[in-house]
């Protein structure tokens, strides 16, 4: 995870609610992208980003950079 943060990608990240499920806000192109990118990380393999589910986000408030 620590590549992608590094490599731009992963922008922001960490769990969220009771069941510390990860979020990730990522910076790409579309979903395919993110996908790919995410099955070669680490985590995928221990299985914490089982089924991620993408959405696309039009921040209008505030900046990531």
């Amino acid at each position: 995870m620590d590549r992608l943060v590094d490599d731009g990608l992963v922008r922001l990240g960490g769990p969220v609610g009771e069941r510390g499920w990860p979020l990730l806000i990522v910076d790409a192109e579309d979903a395919e992208s993110v996908r790919a990118r995410l099955a070669e990380d680490p985590w995928e393999p221990l299985q914490m980003l089982t089924e991620p589910r993408v959405e696309s986000w039009d921040l209008r408030m505030g900046s990531l950079s």
